[in-house]
């Protein structure tokens, strides 16, 4: 099944991810570090400013994939690649977004009343494994 049959309406997105500040001594504030992105979507454009979210997962969470065949394995999941925020000029809005390992985007945006969802493509597809027996 290909991803129009999986999906009602889709956007494949090019993401520009820069840091806009970095503190001298990593620390834990939040303002220590700050990212933004810019990107297109939904006939609008997105310009969020992102700081690190800590407390997002507890320290006891355990993260698991299942693939669309029922296997399930564990995964890595790294704190430090939770980020919270908002769009630049936008009253009350809020962003919350992680990165896979691969970089994919994975979150939500809050604004003007209207919930965008950004997840990779890939979470869409059944993975086939392939298993080889050398005698």
């Amino acid at each position: 099944m290909n991803l129009n049959e999986r999906l009602k309406y889709y956007e494949i997105i090019e993401i520009n991810r820069r840091i806009e500040k970095r503190g001298i001594v990593d620390n834990n504030i939040s303002y220590n570090k700050q990212q933004r992105l810019t990107f297109r979507a939904f006939n609008r454009f997105f310009d969020i400013y992102l700081t690190p979210k800590k407390g997002i997962l507890h320290t006891n969470f355990k993260c698991r994939e299942i693939d669309g065949y029922g296997y399930e394995k564990l995964c890595t999941v790294n704190p430090d690649e939770y980020f919270g925020g908002h769009l630049h000029g936008v009253a009350n809005s809020i962003v919350a977004i992680s990165y896979s390992d691969e970089g994919s985007l994975l979150g939500t945006v809050q604004s003007d009343g209207e919930i965008y969802i950004f997840e990779p493509a890939k979470i869409h597809f059944v993975i086939f494994f392939f298993f080889f027996f050398f005698f």
